[in-house]
């Protein structure tokens, strides 16, 4: 398995390496239990990273802004110094299985790749736009296969690389263009391509259904990669058998479960 430290230090020569975090998996839960009066403070991991002087944006809203920092995309620029070991201790200590780091090799400066991310933060849905949680990496994970070849370029065009952490925490990298993507931001997609994204994150919102079903959970013994790639085998069974909604699909998987019961 990489290392996270493995990946930073292999950016190749003349680029920068960069780390982008979905904050709202970590400092979002401290945001979440905080006292209603309680003093305004920075969030804990904002507050570890701006201490290490490293380039650091929040690609939505401003770092001062507590709650926004809490729960926005954090962009990283990461470098081989006391601070970015101390940096990347701190993000190795952080909880595992929150699918939610990235590192990218750029050529850009820090402050041209947030804007590089903030323009792939939207996308064309029926006629209007939405936030799209690419940051979220079981999103972008399934966000890539439902892309056209000259979308999927147009998306990752800035970044030589991008490697994202994923479920049982195992980099993956997401697959990139030879060559630089012509740009074609915001995605649109067209509706063989919206069906497919409509149903992203299918798969965690019927594991979330069958938690709240089954206090013996069969499910809770096997790590987060084999209990999605088992939901997900289940639903094509479902699918095979005509059953498209949420709510058969998640009585699908209880029904397979009493079947060994």
């Amino acid at each position: 398995m990489r290392s996270t430290l493995e990946l930073l230090k292999q950016c190749p020569e003349g680029l920068c390496a960069y780390v982008l975090i979905d904050n709202s998996a970590y400092d979002g839960e401290w945001l979440a239990a905080r006292a209603e009066n309680a003093a305004r403070a920075s969030p804990p991991l904002v507050s570890a990273l701006t201490r290490s002087g490293l380039p650091l944006i929040l690609l939505r809203g401003q770092l001062e802004d507590e709650e926004a920092a809490a729960v926005a995309p954090l962009l990283m620029e990461w470098q081989d110094t006391p601070a970015g070991m101390e940096v990347l201790r701190r993000l190795d200590a952080l909880p595992r299985g929150r699918c939610a780091q990235s590192i990218l090799y750029c050529a850009e400066a820090v402050e041209s790749v947030a804007e590089r991310l903030r323009q792939r933060m939207s996308i064309a849905l029926m006629g209007d736009d939405y936030l799209l949680r690419y940051f979220d990496t079981r999103i972008l994970h399934e966000l890539a296969p439902c892309l056209t070849p000259e979308q999927a370029a147009s998306f990752s065009s800035f970044a030589a690389l991008w490697h994202y952490r994923y479920r049982d925490d195992e980099w993956t990298t997401l697959p990139v263009a030879v060559g630089p993507g012509r740009e074609m931001l915001p995605l649109e997609l067209d509706d063989a391509q919206r069906e497919a994204f409509l149903r992203i994150g299918s798969a965690d919102r019927i594991e979330a259904a069958i938690g709240g079903f089954l206090d013996d959970n069969p499910l809770d013994q096997i790590t987060p990669g084999e209990r999605y790639r088992w939901i997900c085998t289940r639903q094509q069974e479902a699918m095979g058998q005509g059953i498209v909604e949420h709510v058969g699909q998640v009585s699908y998987c209880l029904q397979v479960f009493d079947s060994f019961s």
